[in-house]
């Protein structure tokens, strides 16, 4: 097997970050979803819904998490962890971890126009939809070009 391209997600529904080398687990890639963005009431961010969120490019170095918006602005800071609380993934299944307050959480929440926060989840729990991990072969790829007007997926 020859892989290409390493990348995850350090926040659920921002955009996706390559990586030279990935450690995994049984809870997937290390770094991957370590944050999501919930509402007032915890509700999961869907990109679906909240399609702004792809417009944001996440940083994390496991202490230190880095937001770049689409204006250039960076906002960057030791996630500080509050409140316990609980949010789910699309299936309801719940994630346990705390609410991230400062300038981070201020930041995306002035990007979307809406009350949200950061919510970083408990050590051993996953924020992936499915799997803890996912390949894509370059002939899956290749094969979802006649959906997507020709153009084969990067």
């Amino acid at each position: 097997m020859n892989v290409e391209r390493l990348a995850i997600a350090p926040v659920k529904g921002m955009r996706l970050v390559g990586a030279d080398e990935l450690q995994i687990d049984a809870n997937g890639a290390r770094g991957d979803r370590a944050f999501c963005v919930v509402d007032a009431a915890t509700k999961l961010q869907l990109t679906t819904r909240t399609p702004r969120l792809l417009q944001v490019e996440p940083h994390w170095d496991g202490t230190t998490l880095t937001l770049r918006f689409p204006d250039g602005r960076e906002v960057s800071e030791e996630p500080s962890r509050g409140a316990r609380a609980t949010t789910g993934n699309y299936s309801n299944r719940p994630i346990h971890g705390r609410l991230v307050g400062g300038a981070l959480s201020d930041a995306v929440a002035e990007h979307l126009g809406r009350d949200v926060r950061l919510f970083a989840r408990d050590a051993g729990e996953r924020l992936a939809d499915d799997a803890p991990v996912s390949l894509m072969s370059g002939a899956s790829l290749t094969a979802l070009a006649p959906a997507l007007d020709g153009s084969v997926p990067d």
